[in-house]
């Protein structure tokens, strides 16, 4: 029972679509209609400014961090590994986002959703993951990019840590290999636009004049 109210209310609360309310609290705009079309914190980034975009990014966050952290207490399942339960929490988290009932079930791409979630669950592998992806930004200054190589670089890091302490969590690295999976293949468009040399970062210069797609 618990495990089944677990899904469900983590399931509801990723598909919350904070980036999509913050847009429309901030311009007034429909994110589906705006920009690259895509409801994630980005493509709030590229049509409402830097201060906009880094409040949808911290709420996709969330969506993933609280529930790990909260539900396993409040819920607990004996039956399940902490890790396992944690993973199903997690990802269940990140279908919500990208899979929204509460707009038709078009949602974003579900990588900071992902990283929050992973934060929670290992905060070291998280916080090493976000330094990879802020390595690859500053190289390339392509959200897509850095979200791809952040996600692949997930099972890495868990074999990583695993091999400094002596012994490699298979539950995670599970979770690792399912998350890098799931973000990546949300990401179809930015491959072909990067195989084409059209993806753009979502801010150019100093004024962020709003870019071609590349979307979290």
């Amino acid at each position: 029972m618990n495990l089944a109210l677990s899904i469900i209310i983590t399931y509801l609360w990723g598909a919350i679509p904070w980036s999509w309310i913050i847009a429309r609290i901030a311009k007034g705009i429909d994110l589906r209609k705006e920009g690259s079309l895509n409801v994630g914190g980005t493509n709030v980034l590229r049509t409402c400014g830097k201060v906009a975009g880094g409040f949808a990014y911290v709420a996709d966050g969330l969506k993933g961090f609280l529930p790990v952290i909260i539900l396993p207490a409040l819920l607990p399942v004996a039956f399940l590994h902490p890790t396992i339960y944690s993973g199903v929490i997690a990802t269940m988290a990140i279908i919500g986002h990208m899979f929204t009932p509460y707009l038709g079930f078009k949602g974003g791409k579900g990588a900071m959703t992902g990283v929050g979630a992973v934060i929670a669950m290992a905060p070291w592998i998280g916080i090493s993951a976000l330094g990879v992806f802020g390595m690859v930004m500053i190289f390339t200054r392509i959200v897509s990019v850095g979200t791809m190589l952040t996600s692949a670089s997930f099972p890495v890091l868990v074999v990583i840590f695993g091999l400094f302490r002596g012994e490699i969590d298979l539950y995670l690295l599970g979770f690792a290999v399912l998350t890098a999976a799931l973000v990546i293949s949300r990401h179809g468009s930015n491959l072909r636009r990067l195989k084409a040399g059209t993806e753009k970062p979502p801010l150019k210069g100093k004024k962020g004049k709003e870019a071609e797609k590349s979307e979290e």
